[in-house]
């Protein structure tokens, strides 16, 4: 009999399922802050930092994709009643995160920014359906024309999910708790900023400029623990003591901030050293943007995209697009649109041409589409929405504007991004733009790919010893 060539398919081959050794288990636990202060309230105005410090829980890893913090976010004030939470709820500015030892493994300034360009990069869908709980409702206010939301002053549960690198959802792997030192009581320690009121609501339907202020309570990180048994841990432990060492790969970002006083042209150093940044993200604001609160009036019956919901009553509105919504309308934006612009590091181009963009800004979205291979699953900031008198617009033209770049060669698991701290030389923006801009910053965050090593003792470091 002849034997057949080439390969069967897949599915015509079945297999039993593996069971999973015993001794293996998940629990979930709360971590309460450990600088409560008595009442675990927290305000923007007094006790502006929630700390977190995680224990080395015993022969457990920590579970960061079904994990999470909580809170109930409650308004004060005056005018608490009729305060109008930003997108997103974007209640922290700043993370840091060091392991027992104090050491600094992540600190991300302007963290309220990266979560609102993590939103923007994820997918419609997703934002929509996590509206009750992450408080984002640009779809909700689009897609459904609802504008009433039932006020923060009587307090609402909002969950956060962590954008930190190693702590985040984007954590491929568990996190040996267990296996780090816990010098001073803990082996991580998390610490989360207040961000200012006035850009967590940014816009009163009663009044402009109207006394708020917000407070935290019940405050909490839900960890899910996954628990193994003491003989299995022993054979890690074995292992280490032998010299081995446990690498955790994590990605981590950090904000660098310029100031634009005024001109039409701008080149953007970014100072960053790190060996392997595999992307940046940068985006374009106004400098006083969530300086003050805006009155958003009260909507008609059928005027559902109202003022409050502009371009310039979101601090998180990123400039650099073909327009703006005023008044619920499309207008052209006169001034702050990038024509051009491009990354440079020592002497290479990214892209190997400046982006002209003297139109539209399709090829800066494109970029961003096929540069992070996101052609199947289309991120937020593509979206097209209707406004008034059922005008279509971009929203990537109006308020998700972003220039970023994949360094990676491919997308695998793989050190292939670029090494910043070759030459000393800074990473670049070139940009320039439609008319003379006055008082913007430019906010980029590098991502970078980092190693944590676990070795004898407990002891951590990102560098391989």
């Amino acid at each position: 009999m002849t034997q057949p060539q080439g390969s069967i398919p897949a599915g015509l081959i079945s297999r039993d399922v593996l069971a999973q050794m015993d001794g293996i288990k998940s629990i979930r636990t709360s971590l309460l802050p450990s600088n409560s202060g008595g009442d675990f309230s927290y305000q923007p105005s007094g006790n502006s930092r929630v700390i977190f410090q995680i224990p080395s829980y015993s022969n457990s890893y920590i579970s960061t994709r079904r994990s999470y913090v909580q809170f109930t976010l409650k308004t004060i004030g005056t005018h608490a009643s009729t305060a109008i939470i930003a997108d997103g709820a974007p209640v922290f500015n700043r993370m840091l995160l060091k392991n027992g030892y104090g050491q600094v493994l992540e600190d991300i300034d302007s963290y309220d920014v990266l979560c609102r360009i993590k939103q923007n990069m994820k997918p419609k869908a997703d934002i929509q359906s996590r509206a009750s709980t992450c408080k984002d409702n640009r779809v909700v206010k689009t897609d459904l024309k609802s504008h009433k939301e039932s006020p923060y002053n009587i307090g609402k549960t909002v969950i956060h999910n962590l954008e930190s690198g190693l702590l985040s959802k984007e954590q491929k792997f568990l996190i040996p708790v267990s296996q780090l030192a816990a010098s001073s009581g803990h082996c991580f320690q998390l610490e989360l900023w207040l961000n200012d009121a006035k850009k967590l609501f940014p816009v009163n339907s009663d009044i402009a400029g109207g006394a708020v202020s917000y407070q935290l309570t019940d405050v909490s990180y839900e960890i899910e623990l996954v628990e193994c048994d003491a003989s299995i841990m022993q054979v890690v432990n074995n292992a280490l003591q032998n010299g081995a060492s446990i690498p955790l790969p994590f990605k981590s970002y950090r904000g660098h901030t310029t100031q634009i006083a005024s001109g039409n042209k701008a080149l953007v150093n970014i100072s960053d050293s790190s060996h392997d940044v595999s992307a940046i993200y940068s985006i374009l604001r106004k400098q006083a943007a969530g300086n003050d609160i805006k009155n958003g009036g009260t909507d008609s019956a059928d005027d559902h995209f109202d003022r409050r919901f502009a371009t310039s009553f979101d601090p998180y509105s990123f400039l650099g697009g073909k327009s703006k919504l005023a008044a619920g309308e499309v207008v052209e934006e006169p001034l702050h649109a990038v024509e051009r612009y491009n990354f440079r590091y020592g002497s290479k181009l990214y892209p190997l041409q400046p982006v002209s963009m003297p139109k539209d800004s399709v090829l800066a979205l494109e970029n961003i589409l096929y540069g992070f291979e996101l052609e199947h699953k289309l991120p937020y900031l593509s979206e097209t929405i209707v406004v008034k008198d059922n005008a279509m617009v971009s929203r990537f033209e109006t308020d998700c504007f972003m220039m970023a770049n994949n360094f990676k060669t491919t997308n695998d698991s793989l050190s292939n991004g670029i090494n910043s701290s070759a030459n000393g030389s800074p990473l670049q923006l070139d940009l320039m733009f439609k008319g003379t801009v006055v008082n913007i910053e430019c906010l980029s965050f590098v991502e970078s790919n980092s190693v944590l090593y676990i070795s004898t003792g407990g002891s951590s470091s990102v560098i391989k010893n």
